[in-house]
């Protein structure tokens, strides 16, 4: 078993196209886990694949799938 990533939120952000304060409305309001070490505030990559799936859609009353989103963190894990 291989150790999950934590990203930073700036990533998080990036690979789904929004805003600092969407991601810190998830945490707060829908349940998106942040990871805390001090000052530090970071998301196991697990933890967003689970919040992303718990709030799939069928895809056909959205533009974007979750599924679509997820291929794109999959692939956006080699920024690094």
């Amino acid at each position: 078993m291989t150790p999950d990533r934590y990203l930073k939120l700036a990533e998080v952000q990036a690979m789904l196209g929004v805003s600092r304060s969407t991601v810190w409305r998830w945490t707060a309001e829908n349940g998106l886990k942040v990871v805390r070490v001090g000052n530090v505030a970071r998301i196991r990559e697990s933890d967003l694949h689970a919040f992303l799936r718990r709030h799939e859609t069928d895809g056909a009353k959205c533009e974007h799938s979750p599924q679509t989103d997820v291929g794109r963190i999959q692939s956006a894990a080699d920024l690094e």
